[in-house]
């Protein structure tokens, strides 16, 4: 995923992509 969709979503989708 791009940072520019991780810092939008830095709040749930960040624990969904990680996992």
């Amino acid at each position: 995923m791009p940072k520019e969709a991780k810092q939008k979503n830095n709040r749930k989708s960040v624990r969904k992509v990680f996992e």
